[in-house]
């Protein structure tokens, strides 16, 4: 499930869920091979039909469907889904920051399907990884290198304990940043 949040008013503007499997489906499938003694590779598609709702809506597995989920997000953000035409002003919304996890294409793939739609946006949108993907990637990264390098590692070196206190030290420090900056953004502070 991908959800998109904005920080200007602090509510949800779109959710997209993908789903690549369900309920029915596999008892359906079930039934077909413990019951009706069908082989797997006899099976097809109408064979799977079934009373009721299909919950399935999406090809993308979850390893990939936040990146397509925000590609279609971002379309629909812009053009009404009804009318294929760009919805007016005071409903299309354009996104020029973007947070997210950095463990996903998806962000880039919004910002470019955004900057696709609307050319004069190109260039404009930033993407900003959130900050707890962005220390847990410093803590991987010492571990790692900690694991590769044994002269790196033991007492006051890159033990576990001190590679907490690093990453609290650099969460401490990006937080603080992030203050100043909203502080300089809103006129409160001059800038440096």
């Amino acid at each position: 499930c991908t959800v998109v949040f904005s920080l200007v008013t602090s509510k949800v503007i779109a959710v997209k869920h993908d789903q690549i499997s369900c309920a029915k489906c596999a008892q359906r499938l079930t039934h077909l091979v413990a019951v009706d003694k069908k082989r797997a590779e006899d099976i097809k598609e109408e064979d799977l039909k079934h009373d009721g709702q299909c919950y399935i809506n999406s090809k993308h597995g979850p390893a990939v469907a936040e990146e397509y989920a925000l590609e279609s997000i971002a379309e629909y953000l812009l053009i009404d889904p009804v009318t294929k035409k760009l919805r007016p002003d005071d409903e299309a919304i354009l996104v020029d920051w973007f947070v997210a996890d950095g463990d996903t294409k998806g962000a880039i793939r919004f910002i470019n399907k955004q900057a696709s739609i609307i050319q004069e946006f190109d260039s404009i949108a930033i993407y900003m990884p959130d900050i707890g993907h962005f220390i847990k990637c410093i803590s991987n990264g010492l571990f790692k290198l900690s694991g590769q390098h044994s002269e790196l590692r033991g007492v006051s070196l890159l033990e576990a304990s001190r590679i907490k206190s690093i990453c609290a030290d650099i969460t401490g420090i990006i937080k603080d940043y992030g203050k100043e900056r909203k502080q300089i953004q809103e006129g409160r502070l001059p800038l440096p």
